[in-house]
């Protein structure tokens, strides 16, 4: 399959988050929160206690008098200087040499490594740029203040976090009293804003699951225990058993160095409701956490041990593996296996396997895209009843996939391409959506809504708003989110928005935004604000542009260096011996060019660049094996018959070192360890006893792969 058919970003709202103008991550060690200025998301922005909404057009100052005259807000008689104000109370905390603040958050050396916000700088001016800039503290609500907030929860200031969160929510009071500033943003003048809503008034998303033969469904919403359950309304629900795994506070379950099994009792519900019915369908939502794990590591299996098992949903390397036990593939349903080509990612990433021996095969669908198939010409399934039901590994323990889980789910039918399409755009869990009134503005009935969730306890996602509305022909420009009748000046992804919208349902954006909370997802009530909306006319609110970055530290330069794209090439051909004027090799070279390393900067090597790394590797190493006439591949190997017997895995391994890794320069991998793994490699692909013909070749393939594309070659 084609690059071009893989599709790798999630349309659905809960992977929107890869669309939010996320500029900071809250990371730190000291006393401090996070934040961001726009379009970044911040932890508490603190709005007043939540009132009743004006109606439109009433002055939010007196609803009984005319609307006064405004306010010049350059006028320094009119506003206090707020950073002569935060200089003199909240800075002399923060900066306090006798708190922990200082070690992560002064800009130095360690706090760069962390990516710790640098609020707690020396320079006054530098420190108010970026604590109100990135809205670590909210004079509407001082106590809902991150700087406050963070050194609450332990954030790494041990005996000290209770004085450093009460001397800084005294030093935010004292500002707050003298300051007429407030961090809110749009709320002053002639208002346009919707009705208020919550999310006791969520409606369901407009794309329900295709879900009708669903057996056994996990949504890992636990978030706490040593089990997790999944649930059906068809027979028993099935538990799993926890060990070496963690809770994501985003919402899912983490393999770190376990798996989730069920029993053998639990297990047996998947043999007596699919095994008669020679389809069913293998449903996840995962994160790898790299795309270099082998074996294949198991994803999903219903399995035995390595060499027996029922269905495997695994990753080996960048390619997701599927195994089925038929009549004609055998115990371990590896006669053939079925594989897609490179498309692992360390991101959100929806999986479906499905088997119908009937019609259509097997198939493994990336993301909503079919990427591999074969048929099956009338093979039935031949299971055993002894498997058991596995998550993230074998139930031998040898087997380990790390990621993250965030929905599994077993179907009774082969689930069809526009059903696997549908799953993937209603996406991990429940879309829900908020709806704001805005028929009294538009004189008509009408309503925004938008997808809407909780994201963690200190901010809301909203996402992908459209109108509405029978009234056509209506203008919306410069839309912000308000939370308990306040603007937080942070995240307002839609502010940009200038557009006219010609018909109900209409989207206005396809961004999302990371609106942060306030009282909780309880107790916030929301509404809009707009500039224009159809014919009313309000506040603009100006787009604040992005704080001045703080100098970065000096990080000494690495003393070793990787190869950049085009020594990559030119080395990987000069390793096998393939010509760079191959035709599938300068296609794949020219497909990966950009993705290759840029410079030597070890520094600027990214996950992304690894794999296509291994990528080209692969593509050298299958024209290595891929010789019609094997001379290529006998010269390459040193094996007469371009295969593997069962005594010459040593003697291979050790020409592939000798070839590609090479023992002459200084820091190389010991060569005999390096053989032990590449004999590994071989063992994990069933060849611990020999293999022959196609199966040889691509396990040879896979050792030249390991060793052409590890660091022993991309490393200066």
């Amino acid at each position: 399959m084609s690059q071009n058919n893989i599709q790798f970003i999630n349309k659905n709202a809960l992977h929107m988050i890869c669309m939010i103008l996320l500029a900071i991550t809250l990371t730190a060690c000291g006393g401090g929160g996070g934040g961001g200025s726009d379009p970044a998301p911040q932890n508490n922005a603190g709005p007043v206690d939540p009132v009743d909404p004006l109606p439109p057009g009433v002055d939010p100052v007196d609803p009984g008098d005319p609307m006064p005259d405004p306010v010049d807000p350059g006028d320094p008689g009119n506003q206090p200087n707020e950073e002569a104000l935060f200089a003199a109370t909240v800075h002399p905390v923060i900066t306090n040499a006798a708190y922990s603040c200082v070690g992560c958050h002064d800009g130095g050396a360690l706090g760069a490594a962390l990516g710790a916000i640098p609020f707690a700088v020396a320079n006054v001016t530098n420190s108010y740029s970026v604590v109100s800039g990135q809205g670590l503290v909210t004079l509407g609500s001082p106590a809902q203040s991150s700087l406050h907030q963070r050194p609450l929860t332990n954030h790494n200031c041990g005996a000290d976090c209770a004085t450093i969160a009460a001397d800084v929510l005294q030093a935010i009071n004292a500002w707050a009293a003298q300051s007429t500033a407030g961090n809110g943003g749009g709320n002053n003048g002639n208002v346009v804003a919707s009705a208020m809503t919550n999310f006791s008034q969520v409606v369901e998303g407009s794309i329900p699951r295709a879900d009708a033969n669903m057996i056994t469904h996990f949504a890992f919403a636990e978030g706490t225990g040593t089990t997790t359950v999944g649930t059906s309304n068809v027979g028993a629900d099935m538990t799993l058993n926890l060990e070496g795994t963690e809770w994501d506070p985003q919402g899912g379950l983490i393999n770190v160095s376990g798996k989730a099994q069920a029993s053998l009792a639990d297990s047996q519900k998947l043999f007596n409701l699919l095994s008669g019915g020679n389809q069913f369908s293998v449903e996840a939502w995962v994160i790898p956490e790299n795309a270099t794990q082998t074996g294949p590591a198991r994803i999903v299996s219903y399995s035995v041990d390595t060499g027996r098992r029922n269905f495997t949903l695994g990753q080996q390397v960048t390619q997701y593996d599927s195994r089925v036990q038929t009549i004609n593939s055998g115990a371990n349903g590896s006669n053939p296996t079925l594989r897609t080509e490179d498309a692992v990612v360390t991101e959100l990433t929806h999986l479906v396997m499905t088997y119908d021996n009937m019609s259509g095969g097997r198939k493994i669908y990336v993301n909503g895209q079919l990427a591999a198939e074969e048929a099956l010409q009338g093979d039935m399934l031949n299971w055993q009843d002894d498997s058991v039901f596995i998550l993230g590994n074998e139930a031998t323990n040898n087997r380990l996939w790390q990621g993250v889980f965030k929905m599994v789910a077993i179907h009774n039918i082969a689930l069809n391409g526009a059903q696997v399409a549908q799953n993937f755009e209603a996406g991990a869990g429940a879309i829900t959506s908020l709806r704001f009134d805005v028929a009294s503005i538009l004189g008509a009935p009408g309503y925004i809504e938008m997808q809407a969730y909780e994201m963690d306890p200190f901010a809301y996602v909203f996402a992908r708003p459209k109108l509405v509305s029978d009234v056509t022909g209506v203008q919306v420009k410069n839309m912000r989110v308000a939370v308990n009748n306040n603007v937080p000046v942070a995240a307002q992804a839609f502010r940009r928005v200038d557009m006219m919208v010609t018909q109900s349902g209409q989207e206005i954006s396809d961004l999302g935004a990371l609106i942060p909370s306030d009282l909780g997802m309880n107790l916030d009530q929301f509404h809009l604000e707009f500039e224009v909306l159809g014919g009313q006319t309000g506040t603009a609110e100006s787009i604040v542009g992005p704080t001045p970055p703080v100098p970065p530290v000096d990080v000494p330069e690495p003393d070793v260096g990787v190869r950049t794209f085009s020594q990559v090439h030119d080395t990987m051909a000069a390793l096998t011996g393939i010509s760079q004027g191959d035709n599938d090799v300068r296609n794949r070279y020219n497909e990966l060019r950009d993705q290759l390393p840029p410079t030597a900067d070890a520094l600027g090597f990214g996950s992304a660049q690894q794999i296509a790394i291994q990528r080209l590797a692969t593509t050298y190493c299958g024209e290595v094996v891929g010789d019609n006439n094997n001379a290529r591949c006998r010269n390459f190997f040193n094996d007469g018959n371009c295969e593997i017997a069962a005594g010459e895995k040593d003697a291979i391994a050790g020409t592939v070192y000798d070839k590609i890794i090479g023992n002459n320069l200084v820091n190389q991998p010991e060569r005999t360890a390096s053989i032990a793994a590449l004999v590994g490699i071989m063992d994990a692909e069933n060849c611990a006893n020999g293999c022959t013909g196609a199966t040889g070749r691509q396990v040879l393939q896979a050792v030249c792969t390991a060793a052409l594309a590890s660091s022993a070659v991309t490393i200066n």
